[in-house]
């Protein structure tokens, strides 16, 4: 376990890094504005009471709660380091492989596209939620795999029993999300996960962004 441990904390001594990021930060930034724009419209349209609650506590309240993080990890090491990763996320312990069979659809990407997950899940009985944004790209010319996450922990409530998963490739910034209810209560539907994800990928691009030195301005 020691190997991937070095490879991560090493991540931005790999040269190659920055290239990654530069595609990464293009994608984001052609994106940011799209999103909110979408939001927007959720706003005015839907009467979505989970979305009014989280747009009544404002952005910075979960700006606060985000975690951040970008590693390189050669593939040797890519499935400890994912479990790793899935239990400092708080994936519920009966959802790991499934979570992980999303995340390991990046070797099907190809070098100029960016693979993307989102995920919003309960951490406690109570229905305390966390959410994740994961984007990964493979590289198999050198097989190395890079990771950059936002993690909003535990901000806000919703039912007990969630697991709700995105998963997108080269498209994952447009505004077509696929969204996969894996566990959830009598009566959840998809529709009530589309204005949540795209609140919380605001949430998302802008720490991202931030992390990687972009100063995305919010509506």
């Amino acid at each position: 376990m020691k190997g991937w441990k070095l490879i991560v904390l090493g991540a931005f001594t790999v040269s190659t890094v920055s290239a990654q990021l530069v595609a990464l930060a293009t994608a984001i930034s052609t994106a940011f504005n799209q999103v909110q724009g979408i939001l927007s419209a959720f706003k005015t349209s839907s009467k979505d009471t989970l979305l009014n609650e989280l747009t009544n506590q404002g952005y910075k309240t979960f700006m606060d709660k985000t975690d951040t993080q970008l590693a390189t990890v050669n593939d040797k090491y890519w499935e400890p380091f994912t479990t790793h990763m899935s239990m400092n996320m708080n994936i519920p312990p009966n959802q790991i492989t499934t979570f992980q069979n999303y995340i390991n659809d990046v070797k099907y990407t190809s070098l100029d596209d960016w693979s993307n997950i989102q995920a919003s899940f309960s951490v406690s009985g109570g229905g305390v939620m966390n959410y994740v944004m994961i984007c990964t790209q493979f590289v198999a010319e050198n097989n190395t795999h890079f990771w950059v996450h936002a993690n909003v922990q535990g901000t806000f409530t919703l039912m007990p029993n969630i697991f709700v998963i995105s998963h997108q490739h080269s498209s994952f910034f447009s505004d077509k999300t696929t969204i996969e209810l894996i566990e959830k209560p009598a009566g959840m539907k998809i529709e009530d996960f589309e204005p949540f994800f795209a609140f919380m990928k605001v949430i998302a691009f802008k720490q991202i962004g931030s992390y990687i030195g972009l100063d995305l301005q919010l509506k």
